[in-house]
């Protein structure tokens, strides 16, 4: 069973059911025989629960399953995920591995697919916060201290530090720095993701991408290009802090793969 959360990220701030709905069951035409339950108010809202039940027999012949074994029940194994939606932040979809025990890979098969048909970006581990739900950080060395119990870190400074994304392959690893610095007598951050070498793109170039960025912004900075997002220190909860960690990272890899020059 796969202990973590898996989050896919979409280019929209609210949940349009139908679009949604469409989708998902586009995507169940590869599981003959499930079964499909929606959990949400049928106007655009913040979150829409999927509950899945796939036969029995569809999932016993999963070696997940054997490892660890679900639960059925009239013939079928459940599992659930979740599309929620941030005004800021964008939406997306969160499948944890706690509700989709022994279906976890059946589970992660069906969201991807509805993730690509809804626009989605891969989907990426959620990283936990170790800090009070709700808390705002008070200092950039309240900031520092999460993320060095949160995320692996390089580059370390007193007002600086990086933060490695990537499943351990240097080439694809995206790096997201983070500097802390004062502005309106009080503490502020910002996010910083390199896209390109400075050559990549011209101005005109960078300032059309920017229109299509959900947020952030894309700026030239020495020989590269970097999406940055600032915000002050006081804002920010450990959890939000995270989501922005890893969205900074994926409006970068949206722009790298939209380059085609």
């Amino acid at each position: 069973m796969a202990n973590g959360t898996l989050v896919w990220r979409f280019p929209w701030a609210e949940i349009d059911p139908e679009v949604c709905d469409r989708a998902v069951k586009e995507a169940l035409a590869a599981f003959p025989g499930t079964r499909l339950l929606k959990l949400g108010p049928p106007a655009p809202a913040r979150a829409r629960t999927y509950v899945v039940g796939f036969p029995l027999e569809m999932v016993t012949s999963s070696v997940e399953a054997f490892e660890d074994p679900p639960t059925p029940l009239d013939g079928k194994v459940y599992g659930r995920f979740v599309m929620v939606a941030d005004a800021e932040l964008g939406a997306g979809a969160v499948l944890e591995g706690k509700r989709n025990r022994g279906i976890f890979s059946l589970m992660r098969r069906l969201v991807d697919d509805a993730a690509r048909r809804l626009g989605g970006s891969e989907a990426r581990f959620a990283q936990p916060s170790t800090h009070v739900a709700g808390r705002t950080f008070g200092s950039f060395e309240d900031v520092l201290g999460h993320a060095r119990a949160a995320w692996p870190l390089d580059g370390e400074d007193e007002d600086s530090f990086e933060i490695h994304l990537g499943d351990g392959d240097p080439e694809a690893a995206q790096v997201v720095e983070v500097v802390g610095f004062e502005a309106w007598s009080e503490s502020w951050i910002v996010f910083w993701c390199t896209v390109c070498d400075a050559d990549a793109l011209t101005a005109q170039e960078a300032v059309e991408k920017n229109a299509d960025l959900t947020f952030a912004t894309l700026a030239k900075d020495g020989d590269v290009f970097r999406v940055c997002w600032s915000c002050p220190v006081s804002v920010l909860t450990p959890a939000r802090f995270d989501e922005l960690v890893l969205r900074i990272a994926e409006e970068a890899d949206a722009l790298r793969a939209s380059d085609a020059r």
